[in-house]
């Protein structure tokens, strides 16, 4: 009788993939890496690898396993896309613009590199330009789901007078559902518009869900950075300074390492002058920089100045 080979490769993938999903980052890069082993030019696993770590605060690895990748799809947008996701991370923005200038002169059209042009205006204070920019990308792909993901996220921290046009329907689909820029759920991002209108009863309905929601999922095991993220900023928003620090430094603990977006972040205004967001924000610069030459030093023609 003759048996079929199982497809290891993919096998291992399936594996992390899932894994990674579920906020089983080490686990995930285990798995991503017995594929690897197995097939060194699996794009999937590259790419998926340097989203994981990406996740996982990881960002000079991020940086690595997408340029990896890039040989073998180098025609394909996405290639560009997980290279500028890194670069984004790792704060050199004129060498990131040049890498998206010319990403998007080779696909003018891409939803992925024109959103991730909004990302660095907005991480560079440009908010009108950022804005502007997510608006043409959204009105030519106004069902495109990483689009309007994006577009609440930028909404909510641009103070976007419309904002609740764009969250208020990812909060009906899925209310627990979050970007990849804030670490706050739709349902709170709905929370913090509707307190900012006055309506604070509602708003607390919805932080109280979200919290409970976050908490369930990190008593399940999940490591996602952004679940302690979100409830740090739901208690820094409410005025529980212990509880805010308390999570912040849970988040940073499991790889939450971005100080631009921290400082960006509008749930954490009332905490902006306090000596813990200062340490911890100066703390995630550190790392940054350091992750910033690790990667510079092993990817020179992406950071070299022109």
């Amino acid at each position: 009788m003759a048996y079929e080979v199982p497809d290891l490769p993919y096998g291992y993938y399936a594996e992390a993939t899932l894994l990674s999903y579920a906020g089983h980052f080490t686990a995930a890069r285990a798995a991503y890496q017995k594929t690897l082993e197995l097939d060194p030019n699996h794009v999937g696993a590259l790419t998926d690898l340097a989203v994981n770590e990406d996740w996982a605060g990881h960002y000079d690895e991020s940086l690595h396993w997408a340029v990896r990748a890039f040989p073998s799809s180098p025609n394909d947008p996405s290639a560009y896309y997980h290279v500028g996701g890194a670069l984004l991370r790792l704060p050199n923005d004129a060498a990131t613009e040049r890498f998206l200038v010319d990403a998007l002169h080779r696909f003018p059209e891409d939803v992925r590199l024109g959103l991730s042009f909004a990302r660095l205006d907005i991480l560079r204070g440009r908010d009108s330009s950022a804005l502007e920019r997510a608006r043409r990308v959204i009105a030519r792909n106004p069902a495109h789901q990483e689009a309007r993901y994006f577009m609440a996220e930028l909404a909510t921290v641009a103070k976007a007078p419309d904002g609740r046009v764009f969250i208020e329907p990812l909060v009906r689909e899925a209310p627990d559902g979050r970007g990849d820029f804030l670490g706050e759920s739709y349902r709170a991002q709905l929370a913090l518009l509707l307190a900012r209108s006055g309506d604070r009863a509602a708003a607390d309905s919805l932080w109280n869900a979200a919290s409970a929601q976050a908490r369930k999922e990190i008593a399940a095991g999940n490591d996602n950075p952004q679940l302690p993220m979100e409830l740090a900023g739901i208690n820094a928003v409410r005025g529980d300074t212990a509880a805010a620090f308390e999570f912040l430094d849970r988040a940073y603990r499991a790889g939450w390492k971005d100080p631009r977006i921290l400082a960006l972040d509008p749930f954490f205004e009332g905490l902006r002058q306090h000596p813990r967001y200062r340490s911890a924000i100066a703390r995630m610069q550190a790392d940054i920089e350091a992750m910033r030459r690790a990667a510079s030093a092993s990817h020179p023609e992406l950071f070299a100045a022109r």
